[in-house]
């Protein structure tokens, strides 16, 4: 369902207008960088300059992006499940409600991209960065993020079930009415993070430093405290303790 969303929102950005094969041929041999809506589905682009390109509507499932440079590039409504993004550099592009289901991106920069509305679920960005990311909405159920740099990321109301975030850096970040069942803060810098009204049934944040973190309203309850540092920290109204029987 997700793929078929990201496909007619990519639809909807490039006008309905489809790709011509000229068009691919034009993008696959260098000569042009832009190919909105044109099939790229398991293309060798590692290493390709494209920043600022415009792939929005584009697919991209299964492609090799490793270390390509897509700064500040288009990719609104793309589908790059499955892709491998490693140590890709997308710094600045926007992605609004893209599909990076199931991605490989250790070590990619996404730094003050937007993402709002991506999906990320089972995608695998450990020691990424979502440095100052606009991710509102997204969808990362699953998905692995230890030992990213998210600094300052906006999460607001994004589905980070069963989500990996141990080690990581979310210093200051939004995640503001998340969805964040069994997910996993195994010694995270939190530290200034607000997660209010967050849905946090049996989160795991052994060790984490939650210093001046805002968690009223958020429902906690079964969560592993142990260890963690929460001076400081707004707790009104708050459900802690154990999940009712």
């Amino acid at each position: 369902m997700r793929r078929l969303a990201a496909l007619a929102i990519g639809l909807l950005l490039t006008g309905g207008v489809q790709a011509q094969p000229a068009d691919v041929a034009a993008f696959l041999d260098g000569t042009s960088i832009d190919c909105p809506g044109c099939d790229l589905a398991g293309a060798d682009l590692k290493g390709r300059p494209l920043a600022g390109a415009n792939l929005a509507g584009a697919v991209l499932t299964g492609a090799n992006l490793h270390a390509a440079q897509l700064g500040k590039a288009n990719l609104d409504g793309a589908d790059l499940g499955g892709a491998t993004l490693t140590r890709a550099d997308f710094k600045g592009a926007s992605l609004v409600a893209a599909n990076l289901e199931a991605v490989l991106a250790f070590g990619a920069d996404f730094s003050t991209a937007n993402l709002a509305d991506v999906n990320l679920a089972a995608g695998r960005f450990q020691h990424s960065r979502f440095t100052q990311v606009q991710a509102p909405g997204a969808q990362a159920e699953g998905a692995d993020f230890k030992r990213a740099s998210m600094a300052g990321v906006n999460f607001k109301r994004a589905d980070l079930t069963e989500a990996n975030l141990s080690n990581t850096d979310l210093q200051g970040a939004n995640l503001y009415g998340v969805t964040a069942e069994r997910a996993g803060f195994v010694q995270a810098n939190m530290v200034d993070i607000d997660m209010r009204f967050a849905k946090g049934q049996q989160v795991d944040f052994w060790s984490a430093d939650m210093t001046r973190g805002r968690f009223s309203g958020a429902d906690l309850r079964g969560a592993n405290m142990s260890r963690a540092n929460f001076r400081y920290g707004f707790f009104e109204g708050t459900k802690l303790g154990p999940l009712p029987q």
